[in-house]
């Protein structure tokens, strides 16, 4: 994950923080409570295209080496 994704996602979840606060102590000023959210959105949605066009880490079968035969997997009998 790019390190400015992660640091907006952290600063998302301080505005979400603050947000809940502020709507509990101050509930007339739903402008600031609103403008609070917008990195979390941000990022959400970021975090959200990244996945999509990164998707999943495919180097890990490539690290085994080609000849190598592949890991068993447990299986527990039904009785």
């Amino acid at each position: 994950m790019p390190r400015p994704l992660g640091q907006l996602l952290v600063v998302g979840g301080v505005g979400y923080a603050l947000s809940a606060l502020l709507g509990y102590l101050a509930p007339e000023v739903e402008v600031v409570v609103g403008v609070l959210t917008v990195p979390a959105t941000v990022g959400e949605l970021w975090m959200v295209g990244y996945l999509l066009v990164r998707g999943v880490r495919r180097h890990v079968a490539a690290e085994r080496s080609p000849g190598a035969a592949p890991r068993p997997v447990a299986v527990e009998s039904p009785v």
